[in-house]
Parts: C-alpha cells; sequence; structure tokens
C-alpha cells in the first residue's frame, strides 16, 4: 500500500519519530521512539524523504517499507 511520509512519521527538533512501528532494509524503528536522521543510523536519510510517498507492506503491526518514491 501507498503511505506518505506524514503517515508513518513526525519530526520534532531534527530527530525521527514513528507514529507506527516500521522497517526499513531490516531496520525496525519502534512507535513512539525517537531516532536521529541519517544514514549510518537508520540506513537511510529520512529528512531527505519527508516529501515522499512509501510503498508499505504491513506484517504483525508493522510497516515495512519497500520502495520509497521521492
Amino acid at each position: 500500500m501507498k503511505m506518505q511520509f506524514s503517515e508513518l512519521f513526525e519530526i520534532s527538533n531534527r530527530l525521527i519519530r514513528p507514529r507506527v512501528t516500521v522497517e526499513i532494509g531490516g531496520v525496525k524503528l519502534e512507535e513512539g521512539k525517537s531516532y536521529r536522521d541519517g544514514a549510518s543510523s537508520l540506513g537511510v536519510e529520512l529528512l531527505k524523504h519527508r516529501n515522499s510517498s512509501f510503498d508499505v507492506i504491513k506484517e504483525n503491526n508493522v510497516y515495512k517499507v519497500q520502495t520509497i518514491y521521492d
């Protein structure tokens, strides 16, 4: 299914907080926790994709990102 960045994440002080549990490239980001942006910690620089849509598959309440559409 296609989802917008704002449906999956919120941004506060350059920290990313998932609204739901998200998995990107094998890295799981837990709902409600805050993460620093950056390829070294998340595998992708999510702030660069804040205006993008995401192709996701929902499995066991985890939204697995398959593709990012810029």
